[in-house]
């Protein structure tokens, strides 16, 4: 007896599908965000336990990323426009909302490491607000 239905394999003709052009900038926020937080270090303005904080975090998400990718992490612009605190809470504030979005249009393979940096960069931020930069 034979049964005929749905296979695991694809057609020759279908190409496989890319789902990570929403992880590339994540991957550069995240560098960007470890050269600005080796900035914030540096002018001595911020908590530095803070700093490495958010820095290793970055860092550690920045090397995943590249991971996927099968590249090195690129190196990031550490400049700092203005107030370093304020500046970097804006970068946090709008790097969980890009992550969150990433979340939703990435494949669902992504969907746990992109949960984890929406909810680290969210929770940066809110640290950032209650320490106020001190």
């Amino acid at each position: 007896m034979a049964l005929s239905g749905c296979t695991a394999s694809r057609p020759q003709s279908s190409p496989p599908v890319d789902d990570t052009p929403p992880l590339r900038p994540l991957l550069d926020f995240a560098s960007g965000q470890v050269a600005k937080l080796d900035t914030a270090a540096e002018q001595g303005s911020l908590d530095p336990a803070t700093v490495q904080m958010l820095r290793d975090n970055h860092a550690a998400h920045a090397a995943e990323l590249a991971r996927i990718f099968g590249i090195h992490v690129p190196e990031g612009d550490g400049a700092l426009d203005g107030d370093p605190w304020e500046e970097l809470l804006r970068l946090e504030t709008e790097g969980a909302r890009q992550a969150a979005e990433a979340c939703v249009a990435a494949g669902p393979v992504y969907a746990t490491i992109l949960g984890e940096i929406a909810a680290c960069r969210s929770a940066h931020a809110d640290a950032l607000e209650v320490l106020g930069g001190r």
